[in-house]
């Protein structure tokens, strides 16, 4: 209970969602009305809260993959923190080999559907003298969650991804049964729409998904290449740049096509701020200090290789290029090992 992207996306919203039916009810029937889900949602958010602060006095060594929690007053900053969590929702509904301007076309085409789906929503629950709060609580509740994961996002120094926004996807679904449930004439044309739709996304997904498969199994990729060259001659641990997809290219694939032999560790982009820190994302933190730098490779991009020359020259560390392949990643063991000095920048 300690996740506050937990507490943004289930327990805010729930506590909200039961306040503000409690005063709807309250008003409408002119006494005050506590019903037993209000209780649930305060056990649910003190739970959560409690959790938080549970987690300031267990000494757990772990870290947080959001980030600070401090507010932002740059105007600047926080133009710019719009920006980007406006694309992570975009994210959320488009494939990341898009480009930006495609996944906002397709991202407002979904986001227009939820749109009206809680527009009729309200309306209705207005027009019926809030009698029937089935799906006004529901499609709140979810709006709600979506909502409070932007605004930390924008208004705090916590790191969003696309991925936090996946309260989308139930809220997508909810508006747009309700769009078909008020659409009755039409409701059969909008089945055959959503169908056609939905079997064009399957395939098109499970395409991708059988290139990735047939890519991943061919022995002569630069993957089973990389891998084949660290296990023959003894290396059993590399350090790459932190993969995201198609975005950045990680070694993750390195891993697989290695049978999980070989052991990772992600760095951070080497033209950012802490170039090369060490990220605890999804492993023991500290990992690197586990393995041995003689038994360790580094692969470096074209691109990024000057930015990993200058700071291997920062802090007097030796590279050596062992083995370059067609695509311009090549592989360098270093006489130290570099990430130990990069996790020591602030």
């Amino acid at each position: 209970m300690q996740s506050l992207r937990q507490t943004a996306v289930m327990a805010l919203p729930i506590i909200v969602c039961e306040t503000l039916m409690v005063i709807i009810y309250t008003i409408r029937d002119k006494k005050f009305a506590f019903p037993p889900s209000a209780v649930f949602a305060e056990i649910v958010f003190v739970a959560n809260i409690a959790g938080l602060f549970a987690m300031k006095f267990i000494q757990i060594n772990q870290v947080t993959i959001y980030g600070a929690t401090s507010l932002i007053t740059d105007l600047k900053v926080l133009l710019h923190r719009v920006f980007y969590n406006i694309e992570y929702v975009a994210l959320v509904f488009g494939p990341d080999d898009l480009k930006v301007r495609v996944r906002l076309v397709i991202a407002s085409v979904f986001l227009l559907i939820i749109l009206v789906g809680f527009v009729l929503c309200v309306r209705d629950f207005i027009k019926e003298k809030c009698s029937d709060s089935g799906y006004f609580v529901l499609i709140l509740s979810l709006t709600l969650g979506c909502l409070s994961v932007f605004a930390a996002g924008v208004f705090t120094n916590i790191a969003n991804r696309a991925l936090y926004f996946f309260m989308l996807y139930p809220l997508l679904a909810v508006c747009t049964a309700y769009i078909l449930k008020k659409c009755e004439k039409k409701r059969l044309i909008l089945f055959v729409v959503i169908a056609a739709f939905a079997a064009s996304g399957i395939v098109f997904r499970s395409v991708g998904s059988i290139k990735e498969i047939k890519a991943g199994r061919d022995k002569n990729s630069e993957a089973h290449q990389i891998a084949d060259f660290m296990l023959d001659n003894g290396y059993d641990t590399i350090y790459s740049v932190f993969g995201l997809g198609t975005v950045i290219d990680g070694a993750e694939d390195v891993i697989v096509a290695s049978g999980e032999e070989i052991h990772l560790v992600q760095f951070k982009r080497v033209d950012r701020a802490l170039p090369m820190k060490p990220v605890h994302f999804l492993c023991v933190k500290d990992n690197y200090k586990r393995w041995d730098n003689a038994k360790s490779l580094y692969v470096v991009r074209k691109h990024e290789l000057p930015y990993v020359e200058e700071l291997a020259e920062k802090y007097g560390v030796k590279m050596t290029k062992v083995a370059e392949f067609e695509s311009g990643k090549a592989l360098y063991s270093m006489s130290e090992n570099l990430c130990a000095y990069a996790d020591t920048q602030e």
